[in-house]
């Protein structure tokens, strides 16, 4: 098969273009695939490279673009911007949340690693709890010692006793 370019020489390099889907092959010889710029290795690369380049030209023009719609959202409450939130590092008021609803989910999702807020369990509520509970144990246990009332005194301690095993068993 002969070169598709000078249709003289013998064609001996097989050029495949696929474009949108659709499939080209072109049929060279040296002469002519060297004046065509076929022989940088980076050649075959170069279609790849400009799409590469131009998605991230597109992405960055998106951020941009997000940004700057993100920058005009204001609080209906206290009229804070979104851009003054990002130059301060502040909420103005606890409605922010609501209003920077969807702006401020990413943040967070980077900063915590979650959006959800986890609430504390009621473990500290016990302890508390329990150190109320120690201390009136003590107040009786004393009334009792200074009662003479040695058995109620012994019931007192080791009630106390359970609870402070339990208090470290759970810290």
């Amino acid at each position: 098969m002969n070169c598709q370019i000078c249709h003289k020489n013998e064609a001996n390099i097989k050029f495949t273009h696929i474009i949108n889907g659709v499939k080209s092959e072109t049929y060279l010889c040296r002469h002519c695939a060297e004046e065509q710029g076929m022989n940088n290795p980076f050649f075959a690369m170069q279609p790849l490279l400009e799409q590469i380049i131009l998605g991230m030209i597109q992405e960055k023009k998106q951020k941009a673009l997000s940004r700057k719609t993100y920058s005009q959202k204001i609080c209906t409450s206290c009229g804070l911007s979104f851009q003054n939130f990002l130059d301060s590092g502040r909420l103005g008021c606890p409605n922010c949340y609501t209003s920077f609803r969807e702006e401020l989910k990413p943040l967070l999702r980077r900063i915590h690693g979650t959006i959800r807020q986890e609430r504390s369990r009621k473990k500290p509520q016990v302890k508390i709890g329990r150190k109320r509970i120690l201390e009136r144990l003590k107040q009786e246990l004393t009334m009792a010692v200074e009662e003479e009332e040695f058995e109620k005194a012994a019931v007192l301690r080791d009630r106390m006793r359970e609870l402070e095993r339990g208090e470290n068993e759970t810290a």
